[in-house]
């Protein structure tokens, strides 16, 4: 095996060279000060904390996080905490653990970009998919923080691989290896993120029974039997509990939070429009939609004529399929959904349209010659240099001196800061906490200020310190003026400290 690789690396040299160096600039504007730049909200916070305890204590977890923006019943399964254990027992449970391995993934993932578009269309259709996703203002801010469904990429890549490699085999017996790979990553994006739960294992069902690969039962009860292991923390709390999670889910779909009434139509056109938006900041940033428009007609007529030609020729084009079914079966489930849809519902495909692209983009560059290819080149290099540009651009907006204008209002190192100014101002005695709007970030505090080994209280007569996001944040008018003993501008956030009760007198 390693003969084999070291030979094709000796073959391909200049490739692999290219690929590393997409890799070191996708992985810097991932990386570059992720811990102290890091996004940390409320969910994370409430994640570090059971991370942490599993990373420490060895606790066991059978449940991930609840579908908060959906339900609160719902639990998705456990494998996002066992991916960031590891890196959490390293770093001694600090909260960057997080963010630092979903960074380690989201470079990964322009590694299996590149692999999944080369075996698809060919060396050039990889490496244009790779260069453009390396910098992509959406996959660098999406890679830059500890969520759930930021891992959710990775894996459906691998999923994509798995199943195309299998699906290569119908005149043979296919190499099980790539089943079992599949089942194991199957059984962790399932447990990732609502989408991947649903479609993942439809797109599977459907690419193998059109496929139809070599496969002896026996292996596929193996496969299924590392579905199985993968899901067991989920199956234990399932059997335990009375299938809560099950009848949650049942609700979930069956019912909706929402009291707007919205038509099967009006849902198809709202996910149409949903999909061209997620295309175009993909792609070309939100700020190129003219641009972007005109690229996406041209790959649906070019899609559309590779679909005529294998229908004309009545070839089975294993890669157009598997493209096709990877790009519409998120999107039907998308349609009879009720709610509010943010882009990170489209975590399945993120990575599909810079494969899409590079394929094109290939195409063109092999059916030109000359200028036409120079001009294919220019256009990847602008392409790519525009998305740079916003990604670095994001980096300085999330700088201790940036406006956080296109980035997360709060970073952790501003969050440790205001931990160490509240250490030291308090002097070790008790204190009030709030973050301001209400609610924000409260979560988050609670597990820096365990790491400062500090912790709030609710006891009258003390000090207060509220947070305010902003520099130039107003005073709530909950604090009576009187009371404000100190003010303090910590990045983009300002501390107000109080005598909590002083000033009401009698």
């Amino acid at each position: 095996m390693l003969n084999k690789l070291r030979a094709w690396v000796r073959a391909n040299k200049y490739e692999v060279a290219i690929v590393l160096c997409i890799v070191c600039v996708g992985g810097f504007v991932r990386l570059y000060h992720v811990g102290a730049w890091m996004h940390f909200g409320n969910d994370e916070g409430r994640d570090a904390f059971t991370v942490a305890d599993i990373a420490e204590h060895g606790y066991v977890k059978l449940v991930g996080p609840a579908a908060s923006s959906i339900s609160s019943d719902f639990h998705l399964g456990p494998a996002f905490y066992y991916l960031l254990a590891p890196a959490y027992a390293l770093m001694h449970s600090r909260p960057s653990a997080g963010a630092v391995t979903v960074a380690l993934f989201s470079t990964a993932t322009i590694v299996l970009v590149w692999a999944v578009a080369r075996k698809f269309f060919g060396r050039a259709a990889g490496l244009i998919a790779a260069m453009l996703y390396s910098v992509s203002f959406l996959e660098v801010y999406y890679g830059r923080w500890a969520w759930n469904p930021n891992l959710v990429p990775f894996f459906v890549l691998i999923i994509i691989f798995a199943l195309f490699q299998l699906g290569l085999h119908r005149d043979r017996p296919a190499n099980a290896w790539y089943l079992f790979v599949l089942a194991i990553s199957l059984g962790i994006v399932m447990q990732l993120h609502g989408t991947a739960l649903f479609a993942m294992p439809v797109l599977c069902a459907a690419y193998l029974l059109i496929t139809r690969p070599r496969i002896p039962w026996k292996k596929y009860l193996i496969a299924g039997a590392l579905l199985i292991f993968v899901n067991i923390p989920l199956i234990l709390y399932e059997a335990t509990n009375r299938l809560g999670n099950t009848r949650s889910l049942i609700r979930l779909l069956t019912q909706s939070d929402s009291n707007i009434q919205i038509s099967i139509i009006e849902r198809f056109r709202r996910a149409v429009v949903l999909t061209r938006s997620f295309w175009y900041e993909t792609l070309f940033h939100s700020r190129f939609r003219e641009l972007a428009a005109v690229a996406i007609v041209a790959l649906v007529v070019f899609i559309l004529w590779r679909i005529f030609s294998a229908l004309k020729h009545k070839r089975k084009d294993r890669a157009l399929i598997l493209c096709l079914l990877w790009l519409c079966i998120p999107f039907c489930l998308l349609v009879p959904y009720k709610d509010a849809i943010p882009v990170h519902y489209f975590c399945t495909v993120f990575p599909a349209p810079f494969i899409i692209f590079g394929w094109f983009a290939g195409f063109v560059w092999h059916s030109l010659r000359g200028y036409g290819r120079v001009g294919v080149v220019m256009l990847v290099i602008v392409l790519w240099g525009l998305q740079l540009g916003y990604s670095t651009r994001l980096l300085h907006d999330l700088s201790p001196t940036g406006s956080r204008a296109t980035s997360y209002p709060v970073t952790l190192s501003e969050m440790e800061q205001v931990a160490a100014f509240i250490k030291q101002d308090s002097k070790g005695h008790t204190f009030n906490f709030q973050s301001e709007p209400s609610g924000a970030y409260e979560r988050s505090y609670e597990y820096v200020f365990e790491c400062a080994d500090i912790a709030a209280s609710v006891v009258p007569e003390t000090l207060q310190y509220t947070v305010l996001i902003g520099r130039n944040a107003a005073i709530p008018d909950s604090i009576l003026p009187e009371t404000v003993r100190s003010t303090r501008t910590i990045g983009n956030v300002r501390v107000i400290v109080a005598e909590q009760n002083r000033g009401n007198g009698d």
